[in-house]
Parts: structure tokens; sequence; C-alpha cells
């Protein structure tokens, strides 16, 4: 004969939303924490220039001099001299 507990359900019912509520807030930390820290190294746009490939993007940074400058990172220049271009004339990118 099956004899039903309705405290000890409701008891394993309860733990087990414990457990579920907690691994959502524990999942939610850690994507708030790595979207928080995802892209450190982008700056922000504070400088504007336009250039024969179109605009890029800079940021104002404090040089050693004390002097603030204009920084542009990631400026393609020219294609990756690799195979046929090694040695060769620059090609614009």
């Amino acid at each position: 004969m099956y004899i039903r507990c309705p405290t000890v359900l409701r008891g394993q019912s309860r733990r087990v939303r414990r457990i579920s509520d907690m691994c959502l807030i524990v999942t939610l930390a850690v994507l708030a924490f790595a979207n928080a820290h995802a892209r450190p190294d982008v700056p922000e746009c504070s400088v504007r220039a336009c250039t024969e490939a179109g605009w890029v993007c800079g940021s104002r940074r404090l040089g050693e001099n004390g002097l603030e400058y204009a920084s542009f990172r990631g400026v393609p220049y020219a294609k990756q001299p690799l195979g046929e271009l090694r040695f060769k004339v620059n090609i614009k990118g």
C-alpha cells in the first residue's frame, strides 16, 4: 500500500525550487560579470578622423610628457604581404 506524505513532497518541491532559484541567480551573476568585462580594450570614440578608406574612431590619451594626443588603434594600412605579395609594393587594404 502506497501512502502519500504531503509534507515531504512540499518540502522537496521547496528544496528543488530553492536550488533552481540559486542556479538562476548564479547564472545571471556570471553572465553579468562576463558581459561587464567582455570588451575592455574597446576605447570610446572621442576622436574621429576621415581617411581614404572611411572614418576611423579613436580616443584621447595622455602621453608620458603630460601632453594629450589622439590615438587610433587597429587601422588597416595595407594588405598583409603574404604569398605573391611578399616583397612587393603595398596594396591599399
